[in-house]
This record gives structure tokens, C-alpha cells and sequence, in this order.
């Protein structure tokens, strides 16, 4: 819930947190189903020209090698930038900066000010959101996705 009307300097902040999110969560959505949709056209095609060609005509095996070689790099490419767990985390992020900017948008309603003592709860809230998310986002998912345990 957003309100235009507040002025206060950490509501701006937040809601500047929360549209940088939303384009970068956004970005990784994109380019989530970007990937995928190409994977699976690509794999499709390899299908129906495999069985469709004769094995033994050179010019289409190779392009069969060909579309599962490119098919294969965007697989890797996937895999290698984790798109899927990083649109995931913004996300979750973008969760958290929402449910604080929705209680001072309250606070705001209450009472037409935002009371220092909510505003230091939040921010609290808003420096372990911070935290929170650099370490998600610094995770090496390959080494350690089995045994590291994040605590809020």
C-alpha cells in the first residue's frame, strides 16, 4: 500500500528500495522465462528434426549437433547464473520491504506522522531485511545449498 502524501525521509527510502527490487526481480522473471521458453524450443526442435532426418544424411546431423550444442549452453547459462533462485529471492525481499512500508503507511493514516519509536522498530526490521538479502544474494547455491543455514 503505497501513499504519495508521506514525506518522511525513511518511507522515501524504502519506497526507493522497493522500486529498485521490483526492476531487478522483474529482470530475473524475464529472463527466467526467456531461458526456459528457448530451452524448450530449442529441445523440441532437436526432437522433431532428429526424427525426422535420416541418420545418415550428414548436413541434417549436424545441425541436430548444432541446436543441442546452443541448447546446452543456455542450460548452462541458467544453471551457472541461478536466474530462477535470484528472481526468487528479490521477490521475497521485495516481500519484506512491502509489509514495512505498509505498517508506516498505517502509522501515517493513525495519526498524520510516523512516531520515532515504530519508525526505530522498522528500521530495525529494515536493516535485518538488508542483511538478510546480501547474504541470499552472495550465497554460492552450488557449494554450500545443502548446509548453510541463514538466520533472520
Amino acid at each position: 500500500m503505497k501513499d504519495d502524501s508521506i514525506n518522511d525521509s525513511f518511507y522515501l527510502q524504502i519506497q526507493k528500495e522497493i522500486n529498485r527490487i521490483e526492476r531487478k526481480a522483474r529482470s530475473y522473471t524475464w529472463m527466467f522465462y526467456f531461458i526456459r521458453i528457448i530451452q524448450i524450443a530449442f529441445a523440441g526442435t532437436i526432437t522433431v528434426l532428429s526424427g525426422m532426418m535420416k541418420i545418415k544424411d550428414l548436413d541434417a546431423t549436424t545441425n541436430i549437433l548444432i541446436l543441442g550444442a546452443v541448447t546446452t549452453a543456455v542450460t548452462a547459462i541458467d544453471t551457472l547464473f541461478q536466474v530462477d533462485n535470484k528472481k526468487n529471492t528479490y521477490k521475497l525481499v521485495l516481500f519484506e520491504l512491502r509489509s514495512i512500508r505498509a505498517e508506516l503507511v498505517y502509522n501515517f493514516i493513525k495519526s498524520e506522522e510516523i512516531p520515532e519509536a515504530i519508525k526505530h522498530i522498522l528500521f530495525e526490521k529494515y536493516k535485518s531485511v538488508n542483511s538478510y538479502a546480501r547474504e541470499l544474494i552472495s550465497i554460492d547455491f552450488d557449494n554450500n545449498t545443502n548446509n548453510t543455514e541463514i538466520k533472520r
